[in-house]
């Protein structure tokens, strides 16, 4: 960006009136405002600025894919997987997630409303909702604040029955976190955020990784749900911002599908989720963009 363009959007951008709605996805966001200013300013594309270091004369590519992980190590006893499951989809959902990635976790415990010995299930006190699933959420927090088996996990990574995960890359990414101190790591969206009632959150679909720190902060201050089908992710949200809580970020989590982003965003990423079984076969996804072979060497 040229200095004129930057003086001109901080003016612009001082004398609009601030909208109020979500803050999803920044890049595209930045390029719609600059576009919708009077002048109508586009992006110019430039091969040399590069997603990937290739054969090109790159003068700007990313690294993500060459940083070391932390010189430590978690064990697999101290993560547990928590999926929010329902009825309907013990025996559509559950079984998929059972053949991809729960293979490669030691500690999956999969929360229902409804007791089955099939999957097996945890049984939560709560009715089942077609969407915006506060109650479950909040049932499943308050279960493992007041288990100590559940407890003594350093991590709790709560995720839908139709989200994909890489165990391995997760792993290798909560290592560079401290269990004891207040962390939430996933993938950061934003309401009013431009308003001083605004709030960050992170989406559920994607995949929520919470320390029992934490957990236990959220049980212990009271944090509850307006209404049983209220949206989890943004309530959490208010939740982390009543108790300024800042949460961590990371791109490699994803509330969609692969095919709702670009490939090239996505070749040099080691991704940690991805969200939706609809229109994909999600073995399919989960053995190209997510499953580890052993044999090769990976770092985040």
């Amino acid at each position: 960006m040229t200095m004129n363009l930057v003086a001109r959007s901080s003016a612009r951008y001082k004398a609009e009136t601030l909208r109020v709605g979500f803050h999803i996805d920044g890049y595209f966001e930045l390029a719609k405002w600059l576009w919708n200013d009077d002048r109508k300013v586009a992006l110019i594309p430039n091969g040399n600025f590069c997603v990937t270091e290739d054969d090109r004369k790159c003068a700007v590519w990313p690294a993500w894919s060459k940083r070391n992980s932390c010189d430590k190590d978690l064990s697999e006893d101290n993560v547990m997987f928590a999926v929010r499951t329902t009825k309907k989809y013990h025996e559509e959902r559950v079984p998929i997630i059972q053949r991809t990635w729960a293979k490669d976790a030691k500690h999956v415990i999969y929360f229902s409303e409804t007791a089955d010995a099939g999957v097996p299930t945890r049984v939560l006190n709560v009715t089942n909702v077609e969407r915006g699933f506060c109650a479950k959420t909040f049932a499943l927090l308050k279960e493992v604040a007041g288990d100590p088996v559940l407890m003594a996990y350093r991590w709790i990574v709560m995720v839908d029955d139709d989200t994909l995960l890489s165990v391995s890359r997760l792993m290798k990414m909560l290592v560079c976190y401290d269990s004891r101190e207040l962390v939430a790591i996933g993938e950061r969206y934003g309401y009013a955020v431009l308003h001083h009632y605004g709030y960050n959150y992170l989406t559920g679909g994607a995949g929520v990784a919470l320390s029992n720190t934490l957990v236990k902060h959220i049980i212990d201050n009271g944090c509850s749900c307006g209404a049983d089908d209220a949206p989890e992710d943004m309530l959490l949200g208010m939740c982390y911002s009543r108790l300024s809580i800042q949460v961590v970020n990371s791109f490699l989590f994803h509330q969609g599908r692969p095919v709702d982003y670009a490939n090239d965003y996505l070749s040099h990423q080691q991704s940690v989720s991805f969200h939706k079984f609809n229109q994909i076969d999600p073995v399919e996804v989960y053995s190209k963009w997510l499953q580890v072979n052993p044999a090769r060497h990976e770092e985040l």
